[in-house]
């Protein structure tokens, strides 16, 4: 499967309420924080509360994921 494959499968994967915001992170003119965004919602499978409650600690951008109270604890 090429990377164009990919790319279509998990935008037609996504909540259309998140299509925009991935269509713009795969073409790589999303803003970070809205990469950040994209990612983390494609990581729990487009449930933006398991965002908030995410337990993977080793994950680089666990510190940087949205929905999150400010000084990093979870709302």
């Amino acid at each position: 499967m090429t990377r164009e494959e990919r790319v279509a499968k998990a935008i037609d994967e996504a909540s259309p309420l998140y299509r925009d915001i991935m269509r713009k992170a795969y073409r790589g003119v999303a803003p970070p924080r809205s990469a950040i965004k994209a990612q983390c919602l494609h990581c729990v499978g487009y449930v933006r509360d398991d965002i908030t409650h995410c337990t993977g600690y080793s994950c680089a951008l666990w510190a940087y994921r949205p929905y999150k109270t400010r000084g990093g604890r979870n709302r």
